[in-house]
């Protein structure tokens, strides 16, 4: 089975638990819960990993087109731009503005108990993804160069709340300008 498969059925992307938490940050950061339509949104923002070979790839970056697109069918364009708008990567690539399901879906990973989301991104094979694409530096936040998942995990929750913190202050171009589209 396919890793980008396997995160939705159980690992990181989990498709009951990750939208559990992504929405739990959109209260927290919002102070208010997600509106129906959000709600969908949030549920199917990730369903593009859904047969990708590795989850950090090429495949894996345009995972947003999916749910977006199912977003935009459902809804209309504010709700295409809200799951599509969710990743950097793909924002900057299609010109998207990050929307606010960026920051509750970067804060979410910081909601998860640590070692249920180690365990889980490691049975799926995600984890090791993760770790060696950090080790490149890759995405603009350093090289942590951490075999240990306690420490990766540590050290990558602190970059995702400087995102978060970065997002809610208004400092979107300083977040988009941390990489290239091509994730150099």
């Amino acid at each position: 089975m396919k890793t980008g498969t396997k995160t939705l059925l159980l690992g990181g992307h989990q498709f009951i638990l990750h939208p559990f938490f992504v929405t739990l940050a959109w209260n927290k950061l919002f102070k208010k819960w997600p509106d129906l339509q959000e709600l969908v949104c949030i549920i199917i923002h990730d369903w593009g990993y859904w047969g990708c070979e590795k989850v950090e790839s090429k495949e894996g970056e345009d995972h947003p087109k999916f749910g977006a697109e199912w977003a935009g069918i459902l809804f209309d364009k504010r709700y295409r731009e809200l799951v599509a708008g969710h990743s950097r990567h793909y924002a900057k690539k299609n010109d998207y503005k990050l929307s606010d399901l960026y920051p509750a879906d970067k804060l979410s990973t910081c909601l998860w108990p640590g070692k249920l989301f180690l365990r889980l991104a490691s049975l799926t094979g995600e984890l090791g993804e993760y770790i060696d694409t950090q080790k490149t530096g890759r995405y603009g936040f350093g090289q942590y160069g951490f075999d240990k998942p306690d420490a990766w995990l540590l050290q990558v929750t602190k970059q995702l709340r400087w995102q978060v913190d970065a997002y809610m202050d208004g400092r979107q171009d300083e977040i988009m300008n941390r990489t290239k589209p091509d994730g150099t």
